[in-house]
Order: C-alpha cells, then structure tokens, then sequence
C-alpha cells in the first residue's frame, strides 16, 4: 500500500489496512509527542516566569511592609516623646497647683490658729475675771 498510495482503486487487505493504521498512529504518536514536550517546555518557562514575578512581588510587598513597620515605629517613638513631655508639663502644673493649694491651707491655718488663740485668750480673761469675782464674793460673804 504504501508504494501505490495514490492508486484508489486497488482493493486493500485488512493487514495493509493495519499497517498503514499502525504507520498513521506511529507518526501521530511522534507528533503528539512532540508537540506535548513543546507544551510542557512552554508550561515550564510559564512557571518559571511567574515564580519569578511572585518572588519579585514578595519582595516589594516584604519591603513595603518593612517601610510602613518603621514608620509605625517612628510615629510611635513621636507619640510616646510627645506624651512624655505632655506629661511632664501636666505634672509640673499640677505640682504647682498642689504647692499653691497646700501654701493658701497653710495661710488659712494660720490664720484660724491665731484667731483661736486670741478667743482661747479672750474665754481665759473672761473665765479668770468671773473667777476672781467669785472669790471676792466669797470672800466679803465669809467676812461678814
């Protein structure tokens, strides 16, 4: 068969009829083949090319993730200063504050202090005066 191809009108036995079948799957084989190992070359640098686009694509979200953590911990570091210093002003207005608050109670200590002492003065003289008042009346009814 293979040397009359053209020749249609020659009858055909089935063993030509499977050699030529076989023949036919033999170069589709090849050919499938072949085109399978394209495929799976094209396939390997497709992934080669995307795990190389990933792996860049990790990188820069490794570095921007790595940018935004140092400007967290900037910010951070800014607020904690500020917060400090907030604080130390806080403080020192409320030490003041207490020194002012504890410097007019003293005052006002002082000044109820002395005011009790003079009538503490005042109720002795008093106390002393009607004392003596009672004793000189006492003394004039033991007299008499």
């Amino acid at each position: 068969m293979t040397s009359d191809v053209a020749d249609m009108s020659s009858p055909v036995t089935r063993g030509e009829l499977r050699d030529e079948l076989a023949q036919l799957e033999h170069r589709i084989d090849r050919k499938f083949d072949g085109q399978e190992r394209k495929f799976d070359d094209k396939l390997d640098r497709l992934e080669r090319k995307l795990d190389d686009k990933l792996d860049r694509l990790e990188r820069t979200v490794d570095d921007k993730l790595d940018h935004l953590e140092r400007k967290f911990d900037d910010k951070l570091d800014h607020l904690e200063r500020k917060f400090d210093n907030n604080l130390g002003l806080w403080g020192g207005a409320l030490a003041a504050q207490i020194s002012e608050l504890a410097a007019r109670i003293g005052a006002e200590l002082a000044a109820q202090s002395s005011k009790l002492a003079a009538q503490i003065g005042e109720s002795e003289n008093r106390m002393l005066n009607e004392l003596a008042r009672h004793t000189q009346a006492v003394s004039e009814s033991m007299t008499r």
